[in-house]
């Protein structure tokens, strides 16, 4: 907060007022015209000089600026080797599996054919070679994983779920989908809109679960 007083411009003959007073209070400016011999002018006066007083009191007292300590140039410098422990280096390959496993996959490693997973997935029933025999095909993501996902916007008011890596009669998966959700809707319309460009199909709100469970059921 920064107060500043100006006094002027001189009393003109026959004028009521004798000078002006400006207080400026965090950009905020009142102008008051007070008589001259007026005890509000006293007071004002007297309040201004102690907030001033405060104000600068209250400057002294400020904490410094914080420092960056994360910056390279508050970091030790580099010392001789011989200072730093020694590091054996191992070419056992028995051993080295164990480190193999701590780092992460380059590629996204292939599925492995069970009766049945604990975390309930299921591997697709169709495969790319059987996409001339469907009348869609829904691929799955680079982690094996059904393509649907919901869309926030607006700070999570608005609510699109997704499907994508769709191929074929995206029109026929959009009918499907559009009578499975309006049957979770009891009834009611819903919105949806078909990208063949993009090969997506998109339902205005969240129904991930209700369409994911629809296209594992169909085998994809």
């Amino acid at each position: 907060m920064r107060i500043i007083q100006v006094f002027g411009p001189k009393p003109l003959m026959f004028h009521p007022f004798s000078f002006m007073v400006t207080l400026i209070i965090r950009r905020r400016c009142v102008i008051l015209l007070p008589a001259i011999h007026s005890p509000i002018v006293l007071c004002l006066l007297a309040v201004s000089a102690q907030i001033k007083i405060a104000y600068e009191h209250s400057i002294k007292k400020q904490l410094p600026v914080s420092a960056r300590y994360s910056s390279y140039l508050s970091s030790d410098q580099v010392q001789s080797i011989d200072q730093y422990p020694e590091v054996e280096i191992l070419k056992n390959p028995p051993e080295w599996k164990y480190v193999e496993r701590l780092l992460p996959k380059p590629v996204v490693p292939k599925v492995v054919h069970k009766a049945e997973y604990p975390s309930g997935w299921k591997p697709p029933a169709f495969t790319v070679a059987d996409i001339d025999k469907l009348e869609y095909f829904v691929a799955r993501s680079r982690n094996h994983m059904v393509p649907v996902y919901l869309e926030t916007t607006f700070r999570g008011q608005r609510r699109v779920t997704v499907v994508r890596h769709v191929q074929g009669n995206l029109w026929q998966l959009e009918k499907e989908i559009r009578e499975i959700v309006e049957k979770a809707r009891n009834g009611r319309k819903c919105a949806t809109r078909v990208n063949e460009m993009s090969g997506q199909v998109r339902v205005h709100g969240d129904y991930v679960d209700i369409v994911r469970e629809h296209l594992k059921a169909k085998g994809y």
